[in-house]
């Protein structure tokens, strides 16, 4: 019973050691990205076009917009104090108006 016992331990053994080995390759992959993205009408351009080398992001169109996180008063404010970051932006559907969290003042202020 304890050759058992040993054997089954090695195979968890062998099999974590698995799981964690692609854990750190897949995160390789993550954390190896050094170019940024340039989306262009809903496609995801490759090599050929880069975003504006000051931005992370850029979108491009000539018949589509951007489209931003629509919600209400009630439910912004809902958001955790935790998860609000400075310059986070909303389109508030109870003003129509667009909102951004201002950090300094700890408050949503409105771009209307």
């Amino acid at each position: 019973m304890n050759t058992w016992t040993s054997r089954n331990g090695r195979i968890v053994s062998y099999l974590l050691l698995q799981f964690f080995l692609l854990l750190h390759i897949g995160g390789s992959f993550v954390h190896g990205q050094t170019r940024m993205t340039k989306i262009k009408d809903g496609t995801v351009a490759n090599t050929d076009f880069e975003p504006f080398r000051g931005a992370l992001l850029e979108l491009e169109s000539t018949n589509k917009g951007l489209l931003v996180s629509r919600l209400t008063t009630a439910q912004r404010d809902a958001i955790p104090l935790v998860d609000r970051s400075n310059g986070m932006l909303i389109y508030n559907i109870s003003t129509d108006c667009f909102n951004y969290w201002a950090a300094n003042t700890e408050n949503w202020l409105s771009i209307c």
